[in-house]
């Protein structure tokens, strides 16, 4: 949970909050990626480049939680592998 909303922030302070509401929609809420286009007019490859870029930076995030949270180094690759793939399906 840590993560995610470290992320939000971060992304909406680089003004990237749009990729952030592409992922939700996605990811989250299950929209297909042709939908969200016709809904913003958006072209499908910025949506899904929207989308790798959340997942990178939400990985990111993942890992600082768990550093900050004193998980060894050894197992933060393992760890963030189990927990990006409960977010990310």
């Amino acid at each position: 949970e840590a993560a995610v909303r470290e992320t939000v922030q971060e992304l909406e302070r680089a003004g990237r909050a749009q990729a952030w509401l592409t992922f939700r929609r996605h990811f989250v809420e299950g929209v297909a990626y042709e939908a969200i286009a016709r809904e913003t007019g958006l072209p499908l490859r910025e949506l899904k480049a929207h989308a790798k870029l959340v997942q990178r930076w939400l990985r990111a995030g993942i890992e600082r939680v768990l550093q900050q949270d004193g998980v060894v180094a050894e197992a933060i690759e393992a760890e963030t592998d189990r927990l990006a793939s409960m977010l990310l399906g």
